[in-house]
């Protein structure tokens, strides 16, 4: 029985998602010109006001 709950918990951590899926450095920059780009479009806003 414990045999069994051993090959069931081994089996089941090869379906587990990778805690850092996305954290690669591409993404990171794609993020961050996400943000700057909002950041720009809330700047633009405000000096129109």
């Amino acid at each position: 029985m414990v045999e069994e709950t051993k090959k069931w918990k081994a089996r089941n951590l090869r379906y587990k998602k990778p805690i850092v899926k996305d954290l690669n450095i591409d993404r990171i920059q794609e993020d961050l010109w996400e943000i700057q780009e909002a950041c720009e479009e809330v700047r633009w806003y405000y000096r129109l006001r």
